[in-house]
Protein backbone atom coordinates (compact mmCIF):
# COMPACT_ATOMS: atom_id res chain seq x y z
CA UNK A 1 0.00 0.00 0.00
CA UNK A 2 1.39 3.63 -0.90
CA UNK A 3 1.41 5.92 2.11
CA UNK A 4 1.08 10.14 2.10
CA UNK A 5 3.75 11.72 -0.11
CA UNK A 6 2.37 9.28 -3.31
CA UNK A 7 2.42 10.74 -6.61
CA UNK A 8 -0.56 10.63 -8.55
CA UNK A 9 0.03 10.97 -12.35
CA UNK A 10 -3.06 11.22 -15.00
CA UNK A 11 -2.68 10.41 -18.82
CA UNK A 12 -4.76 9.80 -21.73
CA UNK A 13 -8.52 11.30 -23.03
CA UNK A 14 -8.61 14.01 -20.80
CA UNK A 15 -11.91 15.34 -22.75
CA UNK A 16 -13.96 15.60 -19.44
CA UNK A 17 -11.10 17.01 -17.09
CA UNK A 18 -10.84 13.02 -15.64
CA UNK A 19 -6.52 13.07 -15.86
CA UNK A 20 -6.60 16.78 -14.79
CA UNK A 21 -5.10 15.52 -10.76
CA UNK A 22 -6.01 18.43 -8.18
CA UNK A 23 -3.28 20.09 -7.35
CA UNK A 24 -1.44 19.32 -3.98
CA UNK A 25 -3.07 15.58 -3.55
CA UNK A 26 0.02 13.30 -1.96
CA UNK A 27 -2.24 11.04 0.24
CA UNK A 28 -3.73 9.02 -2.11
CA UNK A 29 -3.61 5.05 -1.24
CA UNK A 30 -5.90 3.74 -4.21
CA UNK A 31 -7.36 5.20 -7.40
CA UNK A 32 -10.37 4.10 -9.84
CA UNK A 33 -10.70 5.59 -12.80
CA UNK A 34 -14.57 5.12 -14.74
CA UNK A 35 -15.69 6.46 -18.07
CA UNK A 36 -15.00 10.50 -17.99
CA UNK A 37 -14.07 10.17 -14.17
CA UNK A 38 -11.80 9.66 -11.46
CA UNK A 39 -11.97 8.69 -7.68
CA UNK A 40 -9.35 8.58 -5.18
CA UNK A 41 -8.91 6.72 -1.85
CA UNK A 42 -7.33 9.28 0.43
CA UNK A 43 -4.71 7.99 3.87
CA UNK A 44 -7.23 8.39 6.05
CA UNK A 45 -10.12 6.83 4.56
CA UNK A 46 -12.09 9.54 2.68
CA UNK A 47 -12.49 10.00 -1.03
CA UNK A 48 -11.56 12.69 -3.72
CA UNK A 49 -13.10 12.51 -6.94
CA UNK A 50 -12.69 15.07 -9.99
CA UNK A 51 -13.80 14.90 -14.12
CA UNK A 52 -17.25 14.55 -15.20
CA UNK A 53 -19.83 14.68 -13.05
CA UNK A 54 -23.00 14.73 -15.10
CA UNK A 55 -24.60 11.03 -13.08
CA UNK A 56 -23.52 12.36 -10.04
CA UNK A 57 -20.07 9.54 -9.98
CA UNK A 58 -18.05 12.70 -8.96
CA UNK A 59 -20.55 13.79 -6.01
CA UNK A 60 -19.35 12.06 -3.39
CA UNK A 61 -22.00 10.73 -0.79
CA UNK A 62 -21.71 12.08 3.28
CA UNK A 63 -19.89 9.11 4.30
CA UNK A 64 -18.16 7.90 7.49
CA UNK A 65 -14.60 7.75 7.01
CA UNK A 66 -12.65 3.91 7.20
CA UNK A 67 -13.58 3.11 3.71
CA UNK A 68 -10.53 0.72 2.41
CA UNK A 69 -11.36 0.11 -1.36
CA UNK A 70 -13.12 2.10 -4.40
CA UNK A 71 -13.65 1.10 -7.65
CA UNK A 72 -15.46 3.28 -10.78
CA UNK A 73 -17.84 1.75 -13.31
CA UNK A 74 -18.77 3.79 -16.98
CA UNK A 75 -20.81 6.58 -14.56
CA UNK A 76 -20.54 5.27 -11.37
CA UNK A 77 -18.71 4.36 -8.32
CA UNK A 78 -18.48 1.79 -5.57
CA UNK A 79 -16.50 2.10 -2.42
CA UNK A 80 -15.80 -0.49 0.71
CA UNK A 81 -16.35 0.41 4.22
CA UNK A 82 -14.04 -1.26 6.98
CA UNK A 83 -16.87 -3.59 8.13
CA UNK A 84 -17.45 -5.09 4.66
CA UNK A 85 -20.50 -2.68 3.48
CA UNK A 86 -20.43 -1.35 0.21
CA UNK A 87 -22.05 1.68 -0.95
CA UNK A 88 -22.49 3.17 -4.23
CA UNK A 89 -23.14 6.74 -5.83
CA UNK A 90 -23.47 7.92 -9.77
CA UNK A 91 -25.77 6.60 -12.07
CA UNK A 92 -27.83 3.78 -11.21
CA UNK A 93 -29.91 2.74 -14.92
CA UNK A 94 -29.31 -1.12 -14.12
CA UNK A 95 -29.02 -1.13 -10.74
CA UNK A 96 -25.63 -0.97 -10.01
CA UNK A 97 -25.55 1.30 -7.37
CA UNK A 98 -28.77 -0.05 -5.38
CA UNK A 99 -26.16 -2.70 -3.46
CA UNK A 100 -28.64 -6.19 -2.48
CA UNK A 101 -28.55 -6.40 0.97
CA UNK A 102 -26.72 -9.89 0.97
CA UNK A 103 -23.51 -7.96 0.38
CA UNK A 104 -22.14 -7.27 3.86
CA UNK A 105 -18.92 -9.02 5.10
CA UNK A 106 -17.35 -7.74 1.37
CA UNK A 107 -13.39 -8.39 1.11
CA UNK A 108 -13.41 -7.13 -2.14
CA UNK A 109 -15.29 -4.45 -4.98
CA UNK A 110 -14.84 -4.06 -8.58
CA UNK A 111 -17.01 -1.73 -11.57
CA UNK A 112 -17.84 -2.67 -14.48
CA UNK A 113 -19.76 -0.70 -17.48
CA UNK A 114 -23.19 -0.69 -15.88
CA UNK A 115 -22.38 -3.39 -12.92
CA UNK A 116 -20.79 -3.74 -9.26
CA UNK A 117 -19.24 -7.01 -8.01
CA UNK A 118 -18.32 -7.74 -4.05
CA UNK A 119 -16.19 -10.36 -3.04
CA UNK A 120 -18.08 -12.43 0.23
CA UNK A 121 -16.14 -14.88 2.30
CA UNK A 122 -18.13 -18.06 2.07
CA UNK A 123 -19.86 -18.63 5.85
CA UNK A 124 -18.76 -20.75 7.96
CA UNK A 125 -20.74 -22.87 10.39
CA UNK A 126 -19.30 -24.98 13.92
CA UNK A 127 -21.08 -27.30 15.73
CA UNK A 128 -20.36 -27.40 19.31
CA UNK A 129 -20.91 -30.02 22.13
CA UNK A 130 -20.90 -29.21 25.69
CA UNK A 131 -21.93 -29.79 29.46
CA UNK A 132 -24.49 -27.56 28.93
CA UNK A 133 -25.51 -28.60 25.10
CA UNK A 134 -25.22 -27.91 21.72
CA UNK A 135 -23.46 -24.10 20.70
CA UNK A 136 -23.83 -23.66 17.13
CA UNK A 137 -21.74 -20.87 15.74
CA UNK A 138 -21.49 -19.18 12.18
CA UNK A 139 -19.24 -16.55 10.60
CA UNK A 140 -19.99 -14.70 7.25
CA UNK A 141 -23.04 -13.69 5.66
CA UNK A 142 -26.42 -15.92 5.33
CA UNK A 143 -29.27 -16.75 7.70
CA UNK A 144 -28.66 -19.44 10.02
CA UNK A 145 -31.83 -22.03 9.88
CA UNK A 146 -32.89 -25.19 12.00
CA UNK A 147 -35.43 -28.09 12.12
CA UNK A 148 -36.39 -30.70 13.96
CA UNK A 149 -36.29 -33.52 11.21
CA UNK A 150 -33.59 -33.49 8.21
CA UNK A 151 -36.74 -32.69 6.00
CA UNK A 152 -37.91 -29.86 7.86
CA UNK A 153 -39.69 -27.66 8.32
CA UNK A 154 -36.56 -25.32 8.25
CA UNK A 155 -37.18 -22.41 10.39
CA UNK A 156 -35.12 -18.99 10.70
CA UNK A 157 -33.26 -18.18 14.14
CA UNK A 158 -33.90 -15.03 15.51
CA UNK A 159 -31.35 -12.30 15.49
CA UNK A 160 -28.17 -12.69 13.93
CA UNK A 161 -26.30 -13.74 17.77
CA UNK A 162 -24.00 -15.78 15.87
CA UNK A 163 -23.79 -18.43 18.89
CA UNK A 164 -26.80 -20.56 20.17
CA UNK A 165 -27.87 -22.49 23.12
CA UNK A 166 -30.05 -25.57 23.11
CA UNK A 167 -32.51 -23.61 24.87
CA UNK A 168 -32.58 -21.22 21.99
CA UNK A 169 -34.85 -23.36 20.44
CA UNK A 170 -39.20 -24.07 20.97
CA UNK A 171 -38.23 -28.03 19.33
CA UNK A 172 -35.66 -29.78 19.65
CA UNK A 173 -33.03 -28.75 16.82
CA UNK A 174 -31.29 -31.73 15.02
CA UNK A 175 -30.67 -30.22 12.10
CA UNK A 176 -29.05 -26.71 10.89
CA UNK A 177 -28.25 -24.86 7.48
CA UNK A 178 -26.99 -21.37 6.47
CA UNK A 179 -29.55 -19.84 3.45
CA UNK A 180 -28.35 -17.34 1.69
Amino acid sequence: MFGPRSLLVGWGDNSSHQTNVPADLNDIVAVAGGNYHSIGLRHDGSLIAWGYNGDGQTSLPAIPLRLVSISAGDFHSLALRADGSVIGWGNDWFGQTNIPATVVNAIGIASGYHHGLALIPAPALRLRSWSSGLVIEWSGPGVLQWAPALSGPYKDLPGFLQSFTNSDFSLPAVFFRLRR
